[in-house]
């Protein structure tokens, strides 16, 4: 190796000085051994193709269990909340108004703070099985039953649960959550959660009825409590429901945890804001927890940069000139004009036109949408004889319009007169996803023109189309309203009116380029090209030249989402995204109504790379498969499968899931293999299920169970078949408990079997339910006798085990009785058997039921413990010998 004279001495130089001077003394290091070590704890996993981190919040023990369950929660899909774009606070209950869907109620409905609003707790329908819907005494299950009791009494409501605690929703006057400027309530939140003992947790919440907005402000149980603190923020944001307004002006900054009314445990939350999106939204950089004042090192988050809104400034091509003008408009007069629409249900609009392009014959003709290019045309329906029942609604009542009249998310076409006889009224051609069918008279004359007309040259109309994604239509100018400078300008719809407006897009130069596509080409329109459920501008010809054709540019507007997140302990985990048009990511699916194939720019996780704490990195890809949602209310499906690879190990697993109410979500298959090249793979295990329905209150309820589970492993090297697990599940009561287990293993050409049969006993009086009763397990394996084990048991009137008989009604039956304190906690075990004595195990515990502080076993013997209120930690233990462990 060769080095230059600067490198010498940069190489000599310190080898001198030590020489002369003389070794250095290192200094001794400081080491803070007050200071906290360790990391606060956080999860991190996928679900779905969402990022999902989970901090859980530490709070002081309660009585026999009952303490909040409270989490700081991220997922990549959620928007800006209390906590900031993504996060938000967990553990938390309400019951909601909700709108019909057909799927439930053969009807699609809104939420109008009426008797047609229907109710959900925590997102899942509630299902009404006696009384009428929103009246005093009604009853409810959730439609996926999770063997709840739910009762409205006129004024709140109560959910009793299958592990018996009593949920009560807007039982005070600041959990009854009204809606902005009425009296009418929007939303009732927990109040008071109860144990069979009558332990209890109390929620206590601020309500700002003037900006619809509330926030949980603190839990009390027993003598201990969270307390939260909110902040005013700058990114405060309106929407509206049923006219009603709701602002966002806080977020959450603390959450600090008392035991006896001293401060224990702090989190702090910190935010910037994204000023380059637009609007800026609140981003939280990091918490810190802190214990006693002393503080572990911040958990820290970084986020991806953000591309605004707006339209994206190149535009695509995505249909050739057709040849004559009226081939690249909308529906007009004079049957010179084509729509874009969504005519079968995939979420992507379709190109229609009232004539053939080819030989100008009238009709319907509808090229399908492919997310980025249109198929040749097919005809959906005859012509009807006279030009103006090819055209949409328009004065004189010489035109139809599409649109969906019936909420089972097809367009149908619309006349204001009978196309046979020209008698004028509302008549409707129901959509069938491939066709019209006859046609039904739904309304007589309507009289004047329709109000709502698109864009027109002039800037003297404008349209109305959801703009920013919340459901509602706003209103579109093609100038601004107040000084007619030309470009796109968005009033946001209120519910009841709309906002000032702000500008999404600047004049594009000529006319023509700011308005909807209209007759001789000269116009633009707004609709949702690639299914991400905002409305992008379309043009018939290419801004730049005036190519004809049909020209598209995207909207922009985007959710920001989390790039990586730092532990104390300095682990960083990085999060990549790619949206579901990338081929290398995902795979798009053949579909037909009312299950929509779904392909847009949505962002899903394709890389996950995590320190390893040993100096290197683990990698796991993600690829997705066959993501659909459901058109008549049933929402997302999900995926039908995700593939996830770990780049160290290079295994792969493969999961299927079930697309079909009610087993939406369902894991179907997993397969877990190693490909050794590009034709092999070598299978490690793999997994698959079987699900049945158990369907009550007119097959309006549905209790879907795991009833079949087939597990195989296999040998790496020789790639046999090593072992199969069947599990079978049958017998399944009325309220969701198994009652037959059967586990069969195969391997090596032998078979063993295990057998659980249980019997269950359900109070539906007071709801308990689930108390097993009885279970007998018998084994059964080659060549030796069946071994069989029965045990009993019984409960008292809250619900509590009081007694355990093993082999009852044998000469060898074992007993253990059971008592317990008022606080619910069990106090004394007590053991017989024939020819025995009585064996009894005690545990008192501290006078306010929360720590067992002495426990004296069936000898004599004693333990004595004291605990940290605050924590719930030992902090001295005294054995039988009188020595003390602190």
């Amino acid at each position: 190796m060769t080095y230059s004279f600067k490198q010498f001495i940069n190489l000599t130089l310190p080898i001198l000085l030590v020489l002369l001077l003389g070794t250095p003394t290192q200094a001794t290091p400081i080491i803070d051994t007050t200071a906290l070590v360790g990391s606060t704890a956080g999860s991190f996993s996928v679900n779905q193709g969402a990022a999902n981190y989970a901090i859980p919040i530490t709070v002081p023990p309660g009585i026999a269990g009952m303490q909040p369950e409270l989490s700081i929660n991220y997922n990549s899909n959620t928007g800006n909340g209390q906590l900031g774009i993504g996060f938000s606070l967990g553990g938390l209950s309400i019951i909601h108004r909700c709108a019909k869907t057909i799927a439930t109620d053969g009807i699609k409905g809104g939420v109008n703070y009426d008797s047609n609003d229907r109710y959900c707790l925590d997102g899942q329908r509630l299902i009404a099985i006696s009384g009428t819907d929103g009246q005093s005494g009604s009853e409810y299950r959730t439609e996926i039953n999770n063997f709840s009791k739910v009762k409205y009494n006129g004024n709140h409501w109560t959910v009793q649960t299958k592990s018996g605690q009593t949920f009560e929703y807007g039982n005070t006057p600041d959990s009854k959550i009204e809606a902005q400027g009425k009296s009418v309530v929007r939303l009732w939140t927990v109040n008071k959660i109860t144990d069979a003992a009558n332990n209890t947790i109390n929620y206590i919440y601020n309500e700002d009825n003037a900006n619809g907005e509330y926030t949980l402000s603190r839990i009390n149980y027993t003598n201990n409590s969270v307390r939260l603190t909110y902040e005013d923020r700058n990114d405060t944001h309106t929407s509206y429901q049923a006219g009603g307004k709701l602002r966002q002006t806080k977020r959450l900054s603390n959450i600090t945890t008392y035991a006896n009314n001293n401060s224990i445990r702090t989190y702090d939350l910190e935010y910037r804001y994204q000023y380059l999106s637009r609007p800026k939204r609140s981003q939280l950089t990091s918490i810190e927890e802190c214990v006693n004042g002393q503080c572990l090192p911040k958990t820290e988050f970084k986020w991806q940069y953000d591309i605004g809104n707006g339209f994206d400034s190149g535009g695509q091509q995505w249909q050739n000139d057709l040849g004559d003008d009226w081939k690249n408009r909308p529906i007009h007069e004079g049957g010179k004009h084509s729509t874009l629409i969504d005519m079968n249900g995939d979420g992507l609009p379709e190109h229609v036109f009232d004539r053939n392009s080819k030989n100008n014959q009238q009709g319907i003709y509808v090229h399908h949408n492919t997310s980025y290019s249109f198929h040749p045309g097919r005809q959906w329906q005859n012509d009807l004889g006279d030009d103006w029942k090819n055209h949409p609604i328009h004065e004189g009542g010489k035109h139809s319009t599409l649109i969906d009249m019936n909420g089972d998310g097809l367009p149908d076409r619309v006349f204001d007169r009978n196309p046979s006889n020209d008698q004028q009224g509302i008549y409707v051609y129901l959509n069938t996803g491939r066709g019209f069918d006859s046609g039904q008279q739904w309304q007589n004359d309507l009289g004047d023109d329709w109000k709502n007309h698109p864009i027109h040259e002039g800037g003297e109309y404008t349209t109305l189309i959801d703009m920013n994604g919340d459901g509602l239509p706003d209103r579109v100018f093609d100038r601004n309203p107040s000084n007619d400078q030309q470009g796109i300008y968005v009033c946001l719809n209120t519910g009841s009116g709309f906002d000032s407006g702000k500008k999404w897009q600047n004049d594009l130069g000529d006319d023509w380029k700011n308005h909807p596509i209209h007759e001789g080409g000269e116009y633009t329109t707004l609709i949702d090209m690639n299914g991400d459920g905002l409305p992008d501008r379309v043009f018939d010809r290419n801004p730049s030249n005036n190519q004809q054709g049909t020209y598209v540019f995207l909207n922009l507007a985007s959710t920001l989402k989390l790039k990586s997140i730092t532990n104390g302990f300095g682990i960083k985990t990085t999060i990549n995204y790619k949206p579901l048009t990338y081929p290398t990511v995902y795979h798009r699916p053949n579909s037909s109504y009312p299950n929509i194939s779904i392909q847009n720019a949505h962002q899903v996780v394709s890389r996950v790379t995590t320190d390893n704490a040993i100096g290197g990195k683990n990698t796991t890809t993600y690829v997705y498969g066959g993501a659909k949602a459901n058109a008549k209310g049933r929402g997302n499906l999900g995926f039908a499968w995700i593939r996830k690879k770990d780049l160290q190990s290079n295994k792969k697993t493969y999961t299927t899931y079930n697309q079909t109410y009610p087993y939406i979500g369902q894991i179907t298959s997993t397969k877990e293999y190693i490909k050794t090249n590009i034709s092999s793979m070598k299978v490690l295990n793999s997994q698959t299920n079987t699900y049945h329905n158990k369907s009550s209150f007119n097959n309006k309820v549905h209790s879907p169970y795991l009833s079949q589970s087939i597990e195989k492993s296999f040998s790496f090297n020789s790639r046999n078949l090593l072992t199969t697990i069947t599990t079978n599940q049958s017998n399944i009561d009325n309220y969701g408990n198994v009652g037959t287990i059967k586990v069969t293993t195969t391997g090596n050409n032998k078979t063993f079997t295990k057998t659980t049969q249980n019997t269950y006993s359900n109070n539906a009086t007071h709801w308990h339910l689930g108390r097993l009763t009885a279970s007998t397990v018998t084994h059964k394996a080659p060549n030796t006798p069946n071994i069989s084990r029965s045990s009993n048991f019984t409960y008292n009137n809250k619900g509590l085990l009081t007694s355990e008989t093993i082999e009852p009604n044998t000469n060898k039956a074992l007993t253990t009785t059971y008592e317990y304190d008022n606080f619910g906690n069990k106090t004394k075990a007590t053991t017989s058997a024939n020819g025995i004595t009585n064996r009894n195990t005690t545990t008192k515990y501290s006078a306010d039921g929360k720590f067992p502080i002495k426990t004296t076993n069936a000898l004599g013997h004693s333990e004595n413990k004291t605990f940290d209120a605050k924590t719930g930690n030992i902090l001295t233990l005294t054995g039988p010998n009188a020595l003390t462990t602190t």
